[in-house]
């Protein structure tokens, strides 16, 4: 009876452990089976926040197609070749608009290279011209009881308005002279007297250079006017007296013009004036003298012109 409760005993202690044997098994594979899948979600989660995997194998991969993609690039641009072919006509097209562009502009591109033309571009049409003479005369005369001093003052101005045809200006020309003198005859009595003249004609003037590239462009001139004068004398103690003439005359000039931008020019000049033909009215003595008049003038004078 006992041996048969030993073993019943003995059965029923190995039957427990064997289910806590089994248990405790089913429990470590429970453990390795939610180990496992927590490492796996693990990977997937690392795999999304990296682009490039852990793993040697998946490095090798990702290697291999970089390569790859980088032979294909190398062969492409020779698949490409006819895109780029095709797309050089319309770089050659953008050239020559540039071109035309430039060929439309060569002309006024060779008139303002120098000293530049006007800030449209285009090249000058007229000029402003202007020229002025100044002199001033003092001498003295002296007597062995007296001294006696003599003054004469003159300005002459030319206005000219000439427009351009290449190398030619041309165009009407304005004279305006004024010339004061004062002589002393005596210790006490002097005589002074007042000559205005205004004269209008036309002026031609030919370039020796080019006015729209040269620094320096010197020139002939050539002008013919009429010219009014009327001049007043007055001696102290006497009644002033007047006189008037009239003439045609001709004049030649040669000059320089030095551009000191693009629109105005310095023109330094020499003036050879010619009269000849004209009358000179004088009522000095209370009858009226008439004698024809000739003659020449030489100036040197400083002119400034204005081109636009």
């Amino acid at each position: 009876m006992s041996v048969r409760f030993l073993i019943c005993l003995l059965s029923f202690m190995s039957a427990l452990a064997l289910a806590d044997n089994e248990a405790a098994i089913d429990q470590q594979n429970y453990d390795l089976i939610q180990e496992y899948f927590e490492s796996a979600l693990d990977d997937e989660d690392d795999s999304e926040n990296n682009d490039s995997g852990d793993s040697p194998l998946i490095r090798f991969a990702q290697t291999d197609e970089s390569e790859k993609a980088t032979d294909a690039t190398t062969v492409t641009p020779s698949e490409e070749t006819p895109a780029d072919d095709a797309e050089k006509p319309k770089k050659k097209t953008k050239k020559k608009r540039k071109k035309k562009k430039s060929s439309s502009d060569e002309s006024t591109a060779e008139l303002g290279a120098g000293h530049g033309a006007q800030e449209s571009g285009k090249p000058y049409y007229a000029n402003a011209d202007i020229g002025l003479t100044y002199s001033s005369h003092a001498k003295t005369r002296k007597y062995s009881d007296k001294s006696l001093k003599d003054t004469e003052t003159e300005i002459n101005l030319d206005l000219k308005y000439l427009f351009i045809l290449g190398k030619i200006e041309l165009g009407p020309l304005m004279k305006y002279k004024n010339n004061s003198t004062k002589e002393q005859l005596s210790s006490s009595i002097s005589q002074t007297k007042l000559t205005t003249a205004i004269g209008f004609g036309a002026a031609f003037s030919l370039n020796l250079g080019n006015i729209h590239q040269d620094t320096f462009v010197p020139y002939a001139g050539l002008s013919f006017y009429s010219l009014s004068v009327a001049s007043t004398t007055k001696t102290d103690g006497s009644d002033e007296s007047k006189a008037s003439q009239t003439g045609l005359s001709a004049g030649i000039e040669l000059g320089g013009k030095f551009f000191m931008g693009g629109h105005v020019a310095l023109k330094p000049f020499l003036n050879f004036d010619l009269t000849f033909s004209g009358d000179d009215k004088n009522d000095e003595n209370g009858t009226e003298l008439v004698a024809t008049v000739s003659g020449t003038n030489l100036a040197l004078g400083l002119g400034m012109a204005t081109y636009f």
